[in-house]
């Protein structure tokens, strides 16, 4: 996590917000969501913003791709999705061409995030 994301959090447990064992982003009755409810608000949301065909795959190639063409390993963008097997990342999320720098902050200095 960045640490301007870091002080975030720790701000916002040391003025009465979530606790370190509480959902970053609750249900509205403050506890986990449900992931199916997840999925059409973030539907409902996107629709609202003119990019009703945006999916939370969108966002997981996107950032696949940003890592590849930074130029990071198959293993570093399979461990930033999640995925138990490298190969998985490089048959669905990976282009053929790669990038030569690295960083593993590239995602967050895409969207102007600095850290």
């Amino acid at each position: 996590m960045p640490r301007d994301s870091q002080h975030a959090s720790k701000r916002h447990r040391a003025t009465g917000g979530a606790g370190d064992n509480d959902p970053v982003f609750p249900s509205p009755h403050g506890g986990l969501r449900d992931p199916s409810n997840t999925q059409a608000d973030l539907r409902e949301s996107l629709a609202w913003c003119g990019l009703p065909w945006v999916t939370s795959h969108v966002f997981r190639k996107t950032t696949a791709t940003l890592l590849d063409n930074a130029g990071l390993s198959a293993r570093a963008i399979a461990d930033q999705l999640g995925h138990a097997q490298s190969s998985v990342t490089q048959n669905v999320y990976m282009g053929r061409k790669m990038a030569l720098v690295t960083h593993p902050w590239v995602v967050w200095g895409a969207a102007g995030v600095q850290h």
